[in-house]
């Protein structure tokens, strides 16, 4: 019995280990990363080139945050202006989705969404980044804003036919 015992613990070690080996590595976040700020990647000329290329970095993005243009049921969206240079003049209009403390979940689908690297093409969103703001008790997702608003609202006011 113990050799039965023993070869079956055996084999399922060896079975285990193989599907570990073979199982693709799958991008995630976990709790204690305090920033993902892009890197820049200059192989594609997307307009989403930069979307997805994620490096880890404590400082959090210098982003002031303008005026409320959408609110959901788990997350706010901000315009915001993220500081480009040393002036003051010098920023780029992003959108910055707000999530509670509590909505950490939902946050880190989104999250894992938009950093899909199948994603980078000019028709999508382009994501910039993903922060944990731990001294305001919330998470961010900042993408690029675009002045027409979302395609649900901009569908429900443009009704498209068949033509």
């Amino acid at each position: 019995i113990a050799v039965v015992v023993l070869l079956s613990a055996f084999y399922c070690y060896h079975v285990f280990r193989q599907q570990n080996l073979k199982a693709p590595k799958t991008k995630g976040i976990d709790s204690e990363t305090c920033a993902i700020i892009m890197s820049v990647d200059d192989r594609s000329d997307s307009s989403s080139a930069n979307a997805n290329s994620l490096n880890h970095n404590t400082e959090l993005l210098p982003i002031q945050l303008d005026v409320i243009v959408g609110k959901g049921r788990f997350a706010e969206v901000y315009r915001a202006k993220l500081k480009q240079g040393a002036t003051d003049e010098s920023f780029q209009t992003v959108a910055v989705k707000i999530f509670p403390y509590d909505e950490y979940a939902s946050w880190k689908t989104e999250w894992e969404i938009f950093s899909d690297a199948e994603l980078r093409h000019e028709n999508v969103l382009q994501f910039l980044t993903a922060e944990d703001r731990k001294a305001e008790r919330c998470y961010w997702l900042i993408t690029a804003y675009h002045e027409r608003g979302n395609l649900q609202e901009f569908l429900t006011q443009h009704v498209i036919g068949w033509d």
